[in-house]
C-alpha cells in the first residue's frame, strides 16, 4: 500500500489549523503539503488596530513556516494550485512542482 499524500490548499486559518491538527494523526509514511500563494497568514479583523497604532503589525501577521514548523511529514510550498483536468486528483503548483494527492 502506498503512503497517503495529502495536499491542503490555502494558508489561511483553516489551512494552517488543519495541518497543525493533523500532526501525529497521520499514518506512518504519510506526507502533508500545504500550498499557499502567500508565505504568511494575516488576522484581518485586527488590521484596524494596526492602522490606529494600537498594536504592532507583527501581532497580526505570522509566517506560515513558523506556524507549521515543517518536519519529515509536513511541508510548505509557496505557490498557486492550477487546475489540471476535471475529475483528476492532481495538484499542479506554479513552477511545475507536482504533488499528486490522495485527498484534496
Amino acid at each position: 500500500m502506498t503512503a497517503a499524500r495529502i495536499v491542503v490548499v490555502g494558508g489561511g486559518f483553516a489551512g494552517t489549523n488543519l495541518v497543525k491538527a493533523l500532526k501525529g494523526k497521520l499514518p506512518a509514511g504519510a506526507s502533508l503539503t500545504l500550498v499557499s500563494d502567500e508565505s504568511y497568514t494575516c488576522f484581518n479583523p485586527m488590521l484596524a488596530e494596526v492602522v490606529g497604532a494600537s498594536i504592532f503589525p507583527e501581532q497580526v501577521v505570522a509566517p506560515i513556516r513558523e506556524i507549521l514548523r515543517p518536519d519529515a511529514m509536513r511541508h510548505f510550498v509557496m505557490g498557486r494550485v492550477v487546475p489540471r483536468r476535471p475529475g483528476r486528483a492532481l495538484a499542479r503548483v506554479r513552477l511545475a512542482r507536482r504533488h499528486p494527492p490522495d485527498r484534496l
